[in-house]
């Protein structure tokens, strides 16, 4: 027999943290030109040239899965390196790195700034992790990585999707000292980026794309700002042709007057094209001013949006933007700035446009919408925050959407100097939208497909209401002389309200009509008429007293969480961003809570509470860190209200979290495993700014897999038939009964297929009904009569004295089920099979009746769903883990204690087909006293992934696992599933074995294609465990409870529990149980031995268990 060598230690992979300023070349690292090196990865995902001269160069990865973004950074220089991360583009609290390498050494730190003019600090804890470092003959090149969000806010910067303001510093030789000199005004700058977006694309070689050069030779006017507005023609096309992108040119040393430009379609009619001819001859004029003809008000549709920063667009390969035969017209509209009213600037920025006569699926277009450019639009002086909105109504997009919807592929928020969040806080002057940089915009531009006639859909707040409150009579725009909005000959609107008396002005009803009072509505084609006539919508409103967003429908997942169905919560796992939103729906009008617990009670559980009152929405982030106690509101809260409403009778909360919030004070980490929500609610509202008690029925706990995906529903089909599987029956007056009974399918004349299975558990038996399993009967012709004669009978107690031989034909688990499981549809492609003339199950149902209450009538069992619309795929069930068996202990009193069970890489060698299995759900399966279980995968020696894993194991909680993703394993694959235990609480010891108070370790595993093979499990070295305890005998009392006997008179648990413990060496002992060979088996479906006895053990000394070390593949 193999032997596996004991393992004395083991180690992980973890991502190292840089401790030393000085790194000394270690394994996978070498020399290079005075620096450590890997081999170049190629292929970045993004560039960018951060400096005017070209000098400093950015690469850069982000992995979006594990939240790790790689970096290399070259700069033409031989000395120090700087970069870093700055919420305002300054050195002030910036998050950088310096680099550089000097006589063979590498210096590497990760610093922050939180002083102005100060040399950056060393971090406390470094949390980036060099690669490698390269000096060449002019260049500096460092590669590193960096989690997005380090939890540590104090010294490190959050990288999100919002603009990242990139900063680079450098020096022209290293520093004689551990830091870094003084870089001087000209090697430093700064650069906006998208870290984490994915590439603009680039335009194809190919030699059937041609340019399109966009532009006009002009002289820059001598003003603040000027919006040009020029009709451009395209080249004349013989044939249709499709816009694929377009790059901008800026042209050199004009880069801080031109500020944006928009390129709109003109839906030109025949009798207008010799005008348009002549127009696009001309130089252009000042947009909207009084030259501006009215004709051009046709051209409307925007085909693409650039602002300064911008770095042009690819479209994606199947859309282009419908260039016709003859050609076409648009108008380009210039915004440039010339503050310092600077003479003779000649300018002839524009763009170069990518087009091609090889036609793409779909046609794009681009849709405006935002806040319409008015008078109403103003933002107060001195405002730290104060919001603007504009509103697309749903009246807009129904009239002009399509059935099947439009598909967004990329957009441009454009703003102004401050955003549409506004920071107005250093202005004496109160700011309004307009043209003028110094004005504001709050717009977005979104590139679609399929093209639609629609080219705005945007608002405007209610204007006479806002006149009113500012005593205006008249208002008209200036478009002469800088478009500036008037309130007489001789005064600005902006002059007006700066001289305006603000005493009288509460600010928040200001801000309350701007965002949330109905606005007017501007929905318009691409000929700049309206689709509809202007009239109020409602973005935000009140409703039964507090704000709401409109309805989005499409959770992924929805749970009922009280018995009485009067609390739901449905939720939409993003697993992308690490964002979990909710909407939490309570039949109350009072207060509502939500929370997540380690434990299922109130002792240091996460919760929010709400409610609305009054027209006010009250909510709170808390955390409970004392038991008996109001939950007290957190230091930051971590929970972001998307909407709070009150209907006539349940209050509804949306709201958003991240998954880790990094306050692992006072907020629940939220992860794959089972996390226990608990709620409670009042029947009417708190008199003051806390909840009050909720009574002992207004509350409760339940487990939920809150990033797994959903289960799946049955279709409504009407070749979909039921089968119901359940036996009446009176559960025994024992405290835990395993129950069997052979069930028959019903007769079908072709063969079906079965699609998926619910539960069901007869009202008030809760307590009694453990789990099921249904295995499926490998019945020879000769046995088909006397399994129909079992099939009508009423069953027996497994595995006893009663049980027959002939029932160990049904070993292939079909269904595994335990308490807290809702049931389970498989994927659309995959079915069991059921074959013609039907087929025999064995129903094997676990009670527990610990109090011996009699005359308890049940008729549990399933609803198994089938139809003879067959699918691709066959699938079955494959049983790994721990074999139940006398060896199996656990010890008492023991915090952590582990269980093994190997399906060795002989058995998958042996049945497992070439192209592996595919596997598509499981179910962990452990009783009382399980706390963590995970299902190792190892290949090859190498660990890969966890299968399977819950650091929160819930016994009442057993739900089958959906994976996004099949996982596939090949032959030779091994699999180990582990047990972690908490015995600290039983005075006994624990053995494996059917009752609820023994143990179980396993696994099912649903996979296809169907293979002949049951089970794959193991046991430990039973006559090492016995030699240990001195017993020599050991069997199984089938008539009396399944007791493990070791005498007549003395079952295993009393002979160990007066065992002197005293004398074992527990360590060695967990090794033994643990790590030591196990005898392996693997069974067919018809409970013969596959394979004789064979070893398993892990494969390799580094890959005993670490529970930081992977995360499951779910």
């Amino acid at each position: 027999m193999k032997t596996c060598s004991r393992k004395p230690g083991f180690s992980r992979p973890i991502a190292s943290r840089m401790v030393s300023k000085v790194i000394p070349v270690t394994l996978g690292l070498w020399l290079l030109s005075g620096g450590i090196s890997l081999p170049s990865v190629s292929g970045w995902e993004r560039e960018a040239i951060l400096d005017p001269l070209g000098k400093v160069h950015l690469a850069w990865t982000p992995h979006l899965e594990t939240k790790v973004i790689e970096f290399e950074y070259t700069v033409q220089t031989l000395g120090w390196v700087g970069l870093g991360f700055s919420p305002t583009g300054g050195m002030r609290d910036s998050d950088v790195i310096t680099a550089w390498i000097k006589n063979g050494q590498v210096f590497f730190d990760d610093r922050h700034v939180p002083v102005d003019h100060e040399l950056p600090r060393v971090d406390d804890v470094s949390n980036y992790n060099l690669i490698s470092a390269v000096e060449t003959d002019t260049a500096t090149i460092i590669r590193f990585t960096r989690e997005f969000d380090t939890c540590d806010l104090e010294q490190d910067y959050f990288i999100t999707r919002d603009t990242v303001k990139v900063i680079y510093a450098f020096g022209e030789t290293d520093p004689e000292g551990e830091d870094p000199f003084y870089h001087g005004s000209d090697n430093r700058g700064t650069k906006s980026l998208y870290l984490l977006d994915p590439p603009l694309g680039e335009i194809p070689d190919d030699p059937s794309i041609k340019e399109w050069i966009v532009s006009s030779e002009m002289v820059i006017p001598e003003v603040d700002t000027t919006y040009w507005c020029t009709i451009q023609k395209t080249p004349e096309v013989d044939v249709t042709h499709h816009i694929i992108g377009y790059k901008p040119y800026v042209k050199p040393g004009n880069e801080k007057y031109v500020h944006h430009l928009l390129l709109f379609s003109c839906s030109v009619p025949d009798e207008l094209v010799d005008m348009f001819n002549s127009w696009s001859e001309h130089s252009g004029v000042l947009c909207f001013g009084p030259d501006h003809p009215p004709e051009w008000y046709l051209c409307r549709s925007t085909l693409l949006a650039w602002a300064v920063g911008g770095e042009g667009e690819t479209y994606p390969e199947n859309v282009g933007y419908v260039m016709p035969e003859g050609g076409m017209f648009f108008m380009m509209e210039m915004h440039y700035d010339n503050p310092e009213m600077e003479s003779g600037i000649q300018d002839n920025s524009g763009l170069t446009v990518y087009y091609t006569d090889v036609l793409r699926p779909m046609q794009m277009a681009t849709l405006e919408v935002g806040a319409s450019v008015g008078p109403t639009q103003i933002i107060p002086a001195r405002q730290s925050l104060f919001v603007h909105s504009g509103h697309c109504s749903p009246r807009c997009t129904e009239v002009v959407f399509p059935p099947e919807g439009i598909h967004v592929f990329s957009g441009l928020l454009h703003s102004h100097l401050i955003e549409c969040e506004y920071d107005s806080s250093e202005r004496d002057s109160v700011t309004l939208q307009g043209f003028g940089t110094t004005e504001e915009m709050c717009l977005a531009f979104f590139q679609y497909y399929p093209a639609q006639d629609v080219s705005t859909c945007s608002s405007y707040p209610d204007f006479e209401e806002f006149f009113t409150l500012f005593d205006i009579t008249d208002i008209w725009l200036d478009q002469e002389n800088g478009y500036e909005y008037m309130v007489s000959e001789n005064q600005t609107l902006v002059d007006y309200l700066n001289e305006f008396d603000w005493s009288g002005i509460d600010l928040e009803d200001l801000q309350y009509l701007l965002r949330y009072n109905p606005h007017y509505v501007q929905c318009l084609n691409n000929m700049a008429e309206f689709i509809l006539a202007v009239r109020f919508t409602v973005g935000f409103c009140l409703v039964i007293g507090g704000i709401s967003l409109p309805h989005v429908s499409g959770w992924e997942r929805e749970a009922i969480l009280d018995p009485l169905g009067k609390v739901q919560l449905a939720w939409t796992p993003h697993l992308e961003t690490k964002v979990i939103e909710f909407e939490y729906t309570v039949q109350t009008l009072g207060w509502v809570g939500l929370g997540f617990s380690p434990t299922g009670g109130m002792l240091n559980s996460d919760v929010i509470t709400a409610w609305v009152k009054d027209g006010q929405v009250f909510f709170s982030d808390r955390h409970v860190p004392v038991d008996h106690e109001l939950p007290r509101v957190d230091d930051v809260p971590n929970y972001n209200l998307i909407s709070a409403v009150g209907t006539d009778t349940a209050t509804i909360i949306r709201f958003t979290r991240e998954f880790d919030t990094c306050d692992l004070e006072q907020d629940f980490y939220i992860t794959g495993d089972t996390i226990k929500v608990i709620y409670a609610y009042g029947e009417a509202d708190p008199d003051g700014e806390d909840p009050y008690y909720h009574g002992i029925d207004n509350r409760g706990t339940k487990s939920l897999y809150l990033l797994d995906p959903p289960l799946g529903e049955i279709p409504d089909d009407p070749l979909i038939k039921e089968w119901t599987v359940s036996n009446e029956m009176v559960i025994p007056e024992a405290d835990t009964t395993y129950w069997c009974s052979i069930q028959k399918t019903p007769i079908v004349e072709i063969t079906h297929h079965i699609i998926g299975s619910k539960p069901y558990v007869k009202p008030g038996n809760e307590k009694y009904v453990h789990h099921l399993i249904l295995y499926a009967c490998s019945v020879p012709d000769e046995l088909v009569g006397m399994f129909d004669s079992w099939a009508e009978q009423d069953g027996v107690l497994c595995y006893g004295s009663d049980h027959p031989q002939e029932w160990h034909l049904c070993r292939s688990i079909l269904i595994g089920w335990a308490v807290g499981g809702e049931g389970e549809t498989y994927p659309e492609n995959v079915g069991y099979v059921l074959p013609e003339g039907g087929m025999f199950f064995m129903l094997e149902m676990h009670y527990d009746n610990p109090e011996a209450v009699s005359g308890i009538q049940d008729d549990s069992g399933l609803t198994v769903y089938y139809t003879d619309v067959l699918r691709p795929l066959e699938m079955t069930t494959l049983q790994v883990g721990a074999a139940i068996h006398a060896a199996e202990i656990i010890p008492s009193g023991q915090k952590q204690f582990f269980h093994a069970g190997h399906c060795s890489s002989l058995c998958t060698s042996t049945v497992f087909p070439p192209e592996g299995i595919h596997v598509f759900s499981g179910l962990l399966h452990s009783h009382l006293i399980g706390r963590k279980m995970r299902v190792r995968v190892f290949r090859n020696g190498e660990e890969l992934p966890w299968l399977l894993n819950d650091d929160n194991y819930d016994f009442n909680y057993q739900q089958v696992r959906v994976f996004r993703e099949h996982i596939t394993l090949y032959p030779g694959d091994q699999l180990i599933i582990e047990c972690d235990y908490d015995s600290s609480g039983r005075d006994s010891v624990t053995v494996s074995g059917f009752g609820t108070t023994e143990e179980m370790c396993m696994a099912f595993l649903q996979y296809y294609p169907a293979l002949n093979v049951a089970a794959c499990n193991s046991y430990p070295n039973f006559e090492a465990v016995f030699s240990l305890f001195g017993i020599t005998d050991v069997w199984v009392d089938q008539d009396e409870g399944y007791e493990y006997m070791v005498s007549e008179n003395q079952t295993l648990v009393d002979y160990l529990n007066e065992f002197d413990w005293s004398g074992i060496d527990m360590e060695g002992f967990q090794d033994l149980m643990r790590y030591d060979p196990h005898y392996a088996r693997c069974i067919s479906n018809r409970g013969e031995l596959i394979l004789a006895w064979n070893p398993g053990c892990l494969p390799d000394e580094n890959v005993r268990l670490a529970n930081e070390t992977f995360q499951s593949v779910r």
